[in-house]
C-alpha cells in the first residue's frame, strides 16, 4: 500500500491510496482516511485497488518510482508475508509461509553441499585455497562497501523487471484456491528465487565451505556443520515469519538486520581471507 499526498496552492488536499483487497492493513488505513475526510471536507480520497486492476498496479509502480521506492529494496520473504497476512485461513497461512522458508533452506543446503564436495576434491591444492582467500578478501571489501553505500539492501543480481514478474507469480500462487497447487507453487518459486538471489550472498558460504574442506572430518560431521550454517543463515527469515504471522504484519527489521550482517560478514571475510592465504592451519577444525 502506498499513500501519496498532493498539496496544491488551494486548501484542497488530494490523498491517493493504493490498496489490495483482503489486506487488513489497507482496511485500517481506509477506515482512518474516511474518518479524516469526514472531519475535514477539504481532503479528498482517491483509492486504487491493485490486485485486480493491472492499470492501478502499473500506476502504483510508477508512483513508487517517482517517490524513490523500489521493489528491489524489499526482501521477497517480507513481500510474501504481506500477501499471507491477508488470508483468513491461519493454518494455510502458516503452512505456506513455513514451506517457503523450508524450501529456501533446502536450496542453500544443496548449493553449499555441492560447493563443499568440489572443494574437498580440489581444496587441498594450494592455489585453490589461495584463490578462495583472495575471493574472501574481495568479498569482505564488497560487503563493507554495501553496508556503507546500499542502505536499502537491494540485490543487484535481480533485475527490476524480473523481480516484478516474481511478485506477480507470488500473488497468483498465494491466492490459489486449491491448497496443494498453492503449496507446490510456493516451493517451486522458492527454489527458483533463492538460486538466483544466492548470488547476492555467495561469498560467506564459499569461504565456510573452504574452511570445512581444510578439516579432516567424518561425513556426518561435514553434514552437521552445513545444517548448522543453514539454520543460522535462515534464522532471520524464520524470526520475521513468526513475528509477522503472529501479529499479521510484516516486520521492517529484515533490511536493518541484513545491512548490519553485511558489516559483520564483511569484517569476518577479510579476517578469514587473510588467514586462508597466510595461516590456513589456524582455520582447521579438530
Amino acid at each position: 500500500m502506498l499513500a501519496a499526498l498532493a498539496l496544491p496552492a488551494a486548501a484542497q488536499v488530494d490523498v491517493h491510496l493504493f490498496w489490495r483487497e483482503g489486506c487488513p492493513h489497507c482496511e485500517r488505513e481506509i477506515a482512518f482516511l474516511e474518518r479524516l475526510s469526514a472531519a475535514n471536507p477539504d481532503i479528498r480520497i482517491h483509492k486504487y485497488e491493485v490486485s485486480r486492476d493491472r492499470a492501478n498496479a502499473a500506476l502504483m509502480i510508477e508512483a513508487a518510482g517517482r517517490l524513490g521506492v523500489e521493489a528491489g529494496s524489499v526482501p521477497l520473504t517480507v513481500i510474501l508475508l504481506g500477501l499471507l497476512a491477508g488470508m483468513k485461513d491461519r493454518r494455510r497461512m502458516w503452512l505456506l509461509g513455513g514451506a517457503f522458508v523450508a524450501a529456501s533452506a533446502l536450496v542453500y543446503l544443496l548449493i553449499l553441499g555441492a560447493w563443499l564436495n568440489v572443494l574437498l576434491l580440489a581444496g587441498a591444492v594450494g592455489f585453490v585455497r589461495i584463490g578462495v582467500g583472495i575471493v574472501a578478501l574481495a568479498g569482505g571489501g564488497y560487503y563493507l562497501k554495501e553496508f556503507i553505500t546500499n542502505a536499502d539492501m537491494k540485490c543487484e543480481v535481480t533485475a527490476p523487471e524480473r523481480r516484478r514478474r516474481v511478485l506477480e507469480r507470488l500473488k497468483r500462487i498465494a491466492q490459489q484456491p486449491g491448497f496443494p497447487a498453492a503449496l507446490g507453487g510456493i516451493v517451486l518459486l522458492a527454489f527458483a528465487v533463492n538460486v538466483v538471489e544466492f548470488l547476492c550472498s555467495a561469498g560467506i558460504p564459499a569461504v565456510f565451505a573452504q574452511v570445512l574442506a581444510l578439516s579432516a572430518l567424518a561425513p556426518w560431521e561435514y553434514f552437521a556443520y552445513l545444517v548448522l550454517y543453514v539454520a543460522v543463515f535462515m534464522l532471520d527469515d524464520l524470526v520475521v515469519l513468526v513475528i509477522a504471522l503472529k501479529t499479521l504484519e510484516a516486520s521492517g527489521l529484515t533490511t536493518r538486520y541484513a545491512r548490519w550482517s553485511n558489516a559483520i560478514g564483511g569484517a569476518a571475510l577479510l579476517l578469514i581471507g587473510a588467514l586462508l592465504v597466510f595461516r590456513p592451519e589456524w582455520l582447521a577444525f579438530g
